[in-house]
């Protein structure tokens, strides 16, 4: 995307790294025993695997790495762009407000969260088929963070590998190839939007996915259930199920962004050309709960 985003007030803008805009990377829930979740859209794969401290899953984070890439796009001083590391907030409460985890938020589960995020690894993979007609997969091995050291409020937090050496400080230096990727050309968000769907991990995703793929869309767009569900949900969730979830979540990102135009049908989903949510306003009553039925043999998913 480019800079070509509605005037408005850039405190009340966020942004998504380009790459959670396209594909849900994160579990909405803890996976488990599985050892690795994997989301795909067309022809590229994205496997994610957990730390060696567990899953990170949830809102958290998508909100915190919504939180870093507007902190690079807006050139904040907690940012080191030469060496790639983000400075976190002393205060527990200040970094909960900024990121927008609300009061009431469990210290212990969020350093748990950002440490397995700290160690969460991704492999990204692209099938194909070369000028003479054979398949292909091609991929790389991805490390989110090179380094980091988590203490808020000088808690005693404690992990394999952490060294007391009196610093109160919190930061997070993401991976040369991680780094690229907040670089590129992030997804413009609005704020109130994201504070409004914060507690809903599958409603950030499909808001994020939405902001994407409404900007520039000049005619309506149909997309099958097949492949919604291995963009967005575990290859081992129910059809059904994945359905009656993806409908509850939309409704939350219709109720927060009501300009978006959005149909779920029987068939799958319907996104129509829109304004973008950074001008939202709160009066527009499209139903999401409508019915369309779209030939999708003549409509591209992607």
């Amino acid at each position: 995307m480019t800079d070509n985003t509605p005037t408005v007030n850039n405190k009340d803008i966020s942004y998504s790294p380009s790459f959670m805009s396209q594909i849900a990377m994160f579990p909405i829930k803890n996976p488990g025993d599985e050892r690795f979740v994997e989301r795909t859209n067309g022809q590229v794969s994205v496997a994610v695997m957990q730390s060696i401290w567990g899953w990170t899953y949830g809102k958290t984070p998508r909100l915190f790495l919504i939180y870093v890439r507007s902190l690079v796009q807006t050139k904040s001083d907690k940012v080191d762009m030469e060496n790639h590391i983000v400075k976190l907030d002393k205060s527990f409460h200040a970094f909960c407000k900024e990121v927008g985890l609300g009061n009431g938020t469990d210290l212990k589960d969020v350093e748990q969260s950002l440490l397995c995020l700290s160690g969460t690894t991704f492999t990204v993979s692209l099938t194909g088929a070369s000028p003479n007609g054979k398949r292909f997969m091609e991929g790389r091995n991805l490390r989110l963070v090179s380094h980091f050291h988590l203490r808020f409020n000088n808690s005693n937090f404690d992990y394999p590998g952490f060294k007391d050496d009196g610093d109160p400080s919190s930061y997070i230096q993401f991976s040369e190839e991680m780094w690229s990727m907040f670089t590129d050309n992030p997804v413009p968000l609005n704020k109130r939007i994201i504070l409004e769907l914060g507690k809903s991990a599958r409603a950030l995703d499909i808001y994020q996915w939405l902001a994407y793929r409404t900007y520039g869309l000049k005619k309506p767009l149909f997309i099958p259930w097949r492949f919604l569900k291995p963009q967005f949900d575990m290859a081992s969730t129910p059809m059904r199920s994945f359905k009656q979830k993806f409908r509850e979540a939309m409704r939350k990102v219709c109720a927060a962004w009501p300009e978006i135009k959005v149909v779920c049908g029987r068939q799958g989903l319907t996104v129509f050309p829109c304004g973008s949510s950074l001008d939202s306003t709160r009066e527009n009553d499209f139903d999401a709960n409508d019915t369309v039925e779209v030939d999708a043999s003549k409509q591209n998913p992607f």
